[in-house]
């Protein structure tokens, strides 16, 4: 996916916002399937961009394939909970998805709230 520079600041608007909403939020990112970043922020570890982005579009690669399997539709969302924290995967359209790294306490309501309101505007400009 290449964005021009209007998308590409409103991508980078939702980010900043989330970050601003869900306190314990490591990292968030918006991320095209092939794992290449698009608009991101974190808060404490620079180096993870990258390889949240590449784990995110393997999740994501593998989601789509599950989904096929079951043909039940495009996966919309996907929670992974591990033991230090909490991967929210959210699909954008084929080529973009948003991610939302954060603490194992995080509040999960917010953050879905806040993820799909996130979402439908960048379908909204894309």
């Amino acid at each position: 996916m290449r964005a021009d520079v209007g998308i590409e600041s409103k991508l980078h608007s939702y980010v900043s916002h989330l970050m601003k909403e869900i306190e314990d939020a490591e990292a968030v990112l918006f991320a095209t399937r092939d794992g290449l970043p698009v608009s991101f922020e974190v808060r404490f570890n620079p180096g993870i961009v990258e390889r949240l982005a590449a784990l995110s579009a393997m999740l994501f690669s593998v989601s789509r394939k599950a989904s096929d399997i079951v043909d039940m539709g495009d996966m919309n969302y996907m929670e992974v909970d591990m033991q230090s924290g909490k991967l929210f995967m959210y699909r954008v359209n084929d080529d973009l998805f948003l991610a939302i790294l954060t603490s194992p306490e995080t509040n999960v309501g917010l953050v879905r709230l806040l993820a799909r309101e996130t979402v439908s505007k960048a379908r909204e400009i894309l």
